[in-house]
């Protein structure tokens, strides 16, 4: 999965991370990343989750879109309009462990 962005700040440019490492569930939104508390306005949130059995589909999480799914892992991405708590959410389609990891950038502006 390769992703490229533009309009993120070139001086520190990493907000927050989180992740997390569970058996899922195929509840709506119950594969989760850790939250993290963002800091700054406009932060562009960028998440993966990874199926460990390699074979469910996996949906984006409410109020992300998602950029790209293969067999076993989605990325999707949001731009947050006010900082605060925000974890990657996805539903997945069979209940399997997994591994999600999110990563906040800042603006440009920040």
């Amino acid at each position: 999965l390769v992703h490229e962005y533009s309009g993120i700040a070139t001086s520190a440019p990493v907000d927050v991370t989180a992740q997390n490492i569970a058996n899922g569930t195929t509840a709506a939104n119950n594969i989760t990343t850790t939250a993290a508390t963002t800091t700054a306005v406009g932060d562009l949130v960028f998440a993966v989750a990874v199926d460990d059995a390699g074979v469910t589909t996996i949906q984006a999480g409410t109020n992300f879109t998602v950029r790209s799914s293969v067999t076993d892992a989605a990325s999707e991405d949001r731009v947050l309009t006010t900082p605060g708590s925000v974890a990657g959410t996805w539903t997945f389609l069979a209940a399997h462990r997994y591994l999600a990891i999110m990563v906040a950038f800042k603006g440009a502006g920040h």
